[in-house]
């Protein structure tokens, strides 16, 4: 979102502009305990779990060296 400022007669007007942005759901199972104690740890950080998780992935994804594994590997 942007928001941008304009001075006009004396009052300030706010705009709002909304970027659109795409993004995809991901969707995985894991054990429960793993999950428990994922969201556990994301609280105690003040993070929420999905930011972490999709940093962690993103992170995973622009590692070179995880890059070429995948592509020695075929995945």
């Amino acid at each position: 979102m942007v928001i941008k400022g304009e001075l006009i007669n004396s009052v300030f007007v706010q705009v709002w502009s909304y970027m659109e942005v795409k993004s995809a759901r991901l969707t995985f199972l894991i054990e429960p305990s793993v999950k428990n104690t994922f969201e556990k740890i994301c609280a105690s950080e003040g993070l929420k779990p999905s930011e972490v998780a999709r940093s962690l992935i993103e992170d995973f994804v622009s590692n070179d060296n995880f890059r070429s594994l995948v592509q020695t590997k075929h995945c």
